[in-house]
């Protein structure tokens, strides 16, 4: 007798748990062709509460006590002008550290910093390039000539015949008069445009007394030149492109820095991260190389 009631009990305990389970499964529907789908609840991230879950909503970073500390002692510290391109190229690892884009604090005073390092590494560099003068290893090509007349300021488009590829320079010279050059824009083969503010006067029968550095070697297109000369006289301007088997490592890291200056200034920090690590791995290169060529 005890033996069938054990019996009973159990079969009774069985027969709940598969009622129970049964009600736990997800529920089922008919697609379009009359074929059964499963329904499955989606469950909410378990860092959400159920009043609050938002999947739009950004959790902030906030910086540890320690990170805090070091960004401090950062903003205090007082930079020396940089000596060496060492030098430099530790700087630009300071901005780097200063304008970090998960650091959430303090975005003001690190912008701040960062432009002085910056102005201090852009203006050694600009002299270091400067001094390191690759003029010596360039080949110069006749683009075109033109008339100038009078102090309107005149447009022309050079297009060289035939392309020239890597070319990293612009030279001109002025013949008769001087003639002002006041804007130059070079566009490649592929469309892209980069221009320069010139303004500049170019001085009559001196041979490509004024040089205009491109920041990376260029297949020129066309070049585009806005000029004038003196009231009531005429003279000629000469167009000539630089082609030059020594890389121009200077001014590929000014064209990084700078750009990474314009980016800090309007609170862009990721990308002037990116660009500040493009303009380091230049400046290792222009360090190298100078070590290369001084005697």
């Amino acid at each position: 007798m005890k033996i069938i009631k054990f019996i009973f009990i159990i079969l009774w305990i069985f027969s709940f748990s598969g009622i129970s389970s049964q009600g736990e499964e997800p529920a089922e529907r008919k697609d379009a062709a009359g074929e059964a789908q499963t329904v499955m609840a989606t469950p909410l991230p378990t860092a959400l509460s159920v009043k609050n879950a938002s999947l739009n909503e950004k959790t902030e970073v906030v910086p540890s006590e320690a990170s805090i500390q070091a960004m401090q002692s950062l903003l205090k510290k007082k930079y020396a002008p940089p000596l060496s391109l060492l030098e430099s190229i530790r700087l630009t690892d300071n901005v780097a550290e200063i304008i970090e884009p998960a650091f959430g604090i303090y975005k003001e005073p690190r912008k701040e910093k960062s432009l002085q390092l910056m102005n201090l590494v852009i203006d050694h560099v600009k002299l270091k390039d400067d001094r390191a003068s690759s003029l010596l290893f360039y080949r110069w090509y006749y683009i075109g000539r033109n008339r100038v007349i009078g102090d309107q300021i005149q447009e022309k488009i050079f297009k060289p015949q035939p392309i020239l590829k890597n070319v990293t320079a612009i030279s001109f010279e002025a013949e008769r008069e001087d003639v002002h050059i006041h804007f130059m824009k070079v566009t490649d083969l592929e469309d892209a445009a980069t221009s320069f503010k010139i303004d500049k006067w170019i001085l009559k029968n001196v041979p490509r007394k004024e040089v205009c550095f491109l920041y990376f070697p260029t297949t020129i297109k066309q070049i585009l030149l806005d000029y004038s000369t003196k009231t009531d006289a005429w003279g000629r301007i000469s167009v000539y492109a630089g082609v030059t088997d020594r890389p121009e490592f200077g001014k590929a890291a000014l064209y990084y820095l700078t750009t990474a200056r314009k980016e800090i200034e309007g609170g862009s920090f990721e990308k002037a991260k990116m660009n500040l690590q493009k303009a380091k791995e230049q400046l290792i290169k222009f360090n190298r190389q100078i070590s290369l060529e001084s005697p």
